[in-house]
């Protein structure tokens, strides 16, 4: 899966010293080596020749500069060491400490992730470190991955569907938003790439910083059913950090947003732009790229005209008929969508109870504020709309 969810993507990665990871030879090729042959014993991977926690002090150094000190999670070999969800606390430092304290920052470690965030200039940032003992062959050991969302694209304390959906199509017409926060973020990965190349300036092997993706994606059957949960009004819902992925079925390569960042009108949010994409309105002058939700290009702005602003095929859907509409202020989602969802979650073998509880296999609108044990938000640390 690609990082869909980001909106605004960038990576930063850097080779380190290493040397090829051999495997231990059977006994044949012991007895081989004896006569003097050499048996290939790589085993396609590498292994780093240099102490990863000394690279990964570098690492901080290089991050205070850039002001991203706001630590939601570390991990050391896959165990979560530090969480804190509360936003512009600058604990990085804190976090370190704490680290050391308690020893985890010794010789040996073998991976460590650091995941930070920062709202800064309309941009809310998830930057996630990577650092990796052992890759394979030909693999950068360090990676910094940049994923940003304009913060405006959320909604505000008493916007109904329709007044939410008039200010997205104004974002999208007007560009002007988007295009400057584009230009921060691409601001924010050249520093980036330039503050850990002087950090690690003889000890990096090299540095390459991929170009800024802007992309977005278009909600299939499962997302615009959850759609029918969204609260509107007095009860819009507030955005939370999740230090950890918030839903254990989410894998590695999950966009960052949607392992460590619950916004549940991002989907309503992509339908609504897209929208505005697909009739030739939107991010006019822009390359973007458009995502289905599980990861496949769907289309780009080359051929985004006559496009659709939603996925999936829908039994019982007439001519003029949509999965989704706006009427009024109510979000009106057509009854084929769930059955749908539920097909699609199916075939994916992913059901999880939160996915599928609210539907009401109506033609009605409808809101779902409720939120079962362990679902996003129940903890500490919300964001600010």
């Amino acid at each position: 899966m690609i990082d869909h969810p980001a909106m605004l993507y960038a990576t930063i990665t850097l080779d380190l010293p290493s040397h090829p990871a051999l495997r231990e030879p059977s006994v044949l090729e012991w007895l081989a080596q004896l006569i003097g042959r050499r048996p290939s014993l790589e085993t396609g991977e590498e292994v780093t020749t240099i102490d990863g926690v000394l690279v990964f002090r570098r690492v901080i150094e290089a991050l205070s500069k850039l002001a991203l000190e706001d630590v939601l999670s570390i991990r050391v070999d896959g165990e979560v060491a530090f969480v804190d969800l509360t936003e512009d606390s600058g604990d990085l430092p804190a976090a370190i400490r704490e680290l050391e304290t308690r020893g985890l920052l010794g010789r040996g470690v073998k991976d460590m992730t650091l995941i930070l965030s920062e709202l800064r200039d309309g941009l809310r940032v998830i930057a996630e470190v990577e650092l990796r003992r052992r890759v394979a062959a030909g693999t950068p050991e360090l990676r910094l991955r940049l994923h940003a969302r304009i913060d405006s694209m959320l909604p505000r304390v008493g916007e109904s569907p329709r007044t939410f959906a008039e200010r997205l199509r104004e974002l999208a017409r007007d560009g002007g938003e988007l295009q400057r926060a584009y230009a921060r973020f691409e601001n924010l990965a050249e520093r980036s790439a330039d503050a850990l190349q002087q950090t690690l300036k003889g000890v990096a092997k090299s540095t390459a910083r991929g170009s800024v993706a802007l992309r977005i994606y278009r909600p299939g059957p499962v997302e615009i059913a959850r759609m029918r949960r969204l609260s509107w009004g007095p009860a819009v819902e507030r955005p939370r950090y999740h230090a950890v992925p918030r839903r254990p079925d989410l894998g590695e390569n999950a966009g960052a947003f949607e392992r460590h960042y619950y916004d549940p009108y991002f989907n309503f949010a992509c339908w609504v732009t897209l929208g505005e994409l697909v009739e030739g309105r939107g991010w006019r002058g822009l390359e973007y790229a458009v995502d289905e939700a599980d990861g496949g290009l769907a289309f780009t702005h080359e051929n985004a005209l006559g496009q659709r602003a939603w996925a999936g095929e829908y039994e019982g859907l007439g001519p003029d008929e949509a999965p989704l509409r706006l009427d009024g202020d109510a979000l009106v989602i057509h009854s084929s969508v769930a059955k749908e969802a539920r097909e699609s979650l199916e075939r994916a073998r992913a059901i999880d109870p939160r996915d599928v509880t609210g539907y009401g296999g109506d033609d009605r609108g409808g809101t779902f504020a409720a939120q079962g044990e362990g679902d996003a938000g129940t903890g500490e640390g919300s964001c600010g709309s």
